[in-house]
């Protein structure tokens, strides 16, 4: 039975890069940092996993350390969705791939991995990198043409469930 739900940031929850230009810092208005920041369909998505019960978190390959990550998840109101951020941004945590970046994060939050799912659009950090350590992994392809163009044949088709957009989660949890 699935308990978490992790999520990655960028790409996935968010649009890629923008949490660079760093207007979150200066608290405008939530619904102008949600349309800035997010993907469409992900508020909706939130709310959804969280009436249904389950937990969510995020592991983040980012420049901003954990707390910052949690800062710019208040600026948006959108930190009351997650149990636990996790970024490698800050000097003691590895970059995902690497396992005990999930690990830890099932650690804090007491879980097996078969308990946890982890939903990412990079192929080697996301789902390999879950999938080393036991989690169900769910692919998010955002419409690629070919999404496994850079992954060796006999790492493709890991994930257990394959999407083109985070929002078609909703049909599934």
């Amino acid at each position: 039975m699935i308990k978490y739900i992790i999520f990655d940031w960028g790409n996935t929850l968010g649009i890629k890069g923008a949490r660079k230009n760093e207007l979150w810092r200066q608290r405008p208005c939530k619904r102008l940092l949600r349309q800035l920041y997010l993907n469409p369909g992900v508020e909706e998505l939130l709310e959804h996993l969280k009436r249904k019960g389950y937990g969510m978190g995020i592991i983040t390959n980012s420049r901003l350390t954990t707390a910052e990550n949690i800062h710019f998840l208040q600026a948006l109101g959108l930190d009351h969705y997650f149990t636990i951020v996790l970024s490698s941004g800050d000097p003691s945590i590895c970059k995902k791939a690497c396992p005990e970046i999930f690990n830890l994060v099932m650690q804090n939050l007491n879980v097996k991995p078969h308990e946890c799912v982890y939903i990412g659009d990079n192929y080697k950090k996301d789902i390999i990198g879950s999938k080393r350590v036991g989690m169900h992994a769910v692919y998010v392809t955002n419409n690629r043409v070919n999404p496994y163009i850079f992954v060796s044949k006999k790492n493709r088709a890991l994930e257990d469930l394959q999407i083109n957009n985070v929002k078609d989660l909703i049909n599934y949890f």
